[in-house]
């Protein structure tokens, strides 16, 4: 597991939101024409998405100011969609863009302050990763996030936009850091997760609005950026314990927490270092057992040990050992070997499950409220309000 170095951000949709809506701006920009049958805002912020894949589609991206003019321009085409007259409709864009410019038309996510604070408290650097212009700058100048900011890379900027998983590499080498000690946060499952992880990167999808079912890939997946810092903390610890416990150790805490163990690689697969008999991948796995030798003491306290595991919730008795003994009479048979309840979140009354893949994931969906009503009737299990299916199977 690659040490984690920098944290990316999307802004437009994940960071940052239009307030009013860009679907209440074109109906004001319609009114402001003198236009009749002007419709309601909630039509243009639906033909948004359509917008973008059609203009994609086309090859216009926001890579320089001038394109992003165009991008832009030929967006708003589609969303009008005939409703503005070809004579009036240069008019109608140029006071759109306007009022994007306007800093006081952008508001914060309320937990995006915090969320990047948490970032660098963990010792991350963060970057800004948006198609967008110095609109963009602007406005988080003026909300006063730019500050928390390591680096920030706008399309235009940097003449590269997403879903090209070049943005992603053009910020890797301009950080200093390898592909995988990049985690990328985005509302777009096109345009951030899939390219993310085309470019070796991690991926922690935001799903306000879903736009489709997670990849294959393990992507870490959260329904508000409040639930981010977790998220890091997260994959920091499991990344110290990657680099500071045996496989042993970590089966165990796997174990513990009902999730399927870590696999040695098979010696089958392993190919020979060049110039030497021993394997690259043995090599590393005896260096990663060395400091726990019978020859070096690593005494680690009863105490502490029950410490850690009921600060998970787990022990005897609590409320997650209870689902997991449950665990196969809650689920329906073909989906129980299949999920996991990987833990206990926000006071104990949000849980976690986590899914082998997307399909599975959508089925127990559909099955949440049943699942909430079995989990509730167990003994020590009211306090769960919550259930969230994720597909990070195993991690």
């Amino acid at each position: 597991m690659p040490q984690l170095r920098v944290i990316s951000f999307d802004l437009t949709g994940t960071l940052l939101s239009l307030s009013p809506s860009l679907g209440v701006l074109c109906a004001n920009a319609m009114r402001e024409l003198g236009l009749e049958d002007v419709p309601p805002p909630a039509i243009f912020d639906a033909e948004k998405k359509r917008a973008q894949r059609t203009v994609r589609a086309k090859g216009i991206a926001p890579t320089s100011e001038a394109h992003s003019r165009e991008y832009w321009r030929a967006m708003l085409w589609e969303i009008f969609a005939g409703r503005v007259p070809t004579a009036l409709f240069p008019k109608a864009c140029e006071t759109i863009y306007a009022r994007i410019a306007d800093a006081a038309s952008w508001r914060a996510d309320p937990a995006a302050k915090n969320a990047l604070e948490a970032a660098a408290f963990l010792g991350l650097r963060r970057a800004a990763l948006s198609n967008g212009d110095a609109r963009w700058r602007n406005a988080l100048e003026k909300l006063g996030l730019a500050p928390l900011f390591d680096e920030i890379f706008l399309s235009s900027e940097t003449g590269l936009a997403k879903p090209d998983s070049a943005a992603f590499e053009h910020l890797c080498l301009a950080m200093k850091i390898r592909r995988g000690e990049l985690m990328h946060v985005g509302d777009s499952l096109a345009n951030d997760v899939v390219p993310a992880h085309a470019a070796g990167a991690e991926a922690v999808w935001l799903t306000r609005a879903p736009d489709g079912a997670p990849p294959e890939q393990r992507v870490s997946v959260i329904e508000s950026l409040a639930e981010l810092p977790k998220i890091l903390q997260a994959r920091q610890c499991a990344e110290f314990s990657r680099r500071h416990f045996p496989r042993r150790t970590r089966n165990l805490l796997a174990l513990l927490r009902g999730l399927p163990e870590e696999q040695a690689p098979d010696p089958a697969t392993l190919v020979a270092k060049k110039g030497g008999s021993e394997t690259v991948a043995r090599k590393r796995e005896r260096v990663e057992e060395a400091a726990f030798s019978p020859d070096r003491k690593f005494d680690v306290p009863a105490e502490l040990i029950d410490a850690l595991l009921r600060s998970r919730g787990i022990f005897r008795g609590s409320a997650q050992s209870v689902i997991l003994e449950a665990w196969e009479k809650i689920v329906p048979a073909k989906f129980a070997a299949r999920c996991v309840p990987a833990e206990l979140r926000d006071g104990l009354g949000t849980l976690v499950v986590s899914c082998e893949n997307s399909v599975v994931r959508q089925q127990l969906e559909f099955e949440k409220t049943a699942l909430l009503k079995k989990i509730r009737s167990l003994p020590n299990c009211g306090n769960v309000r919550k259930i969230i299916f994720s597909n990070e199977y195993g991690a």
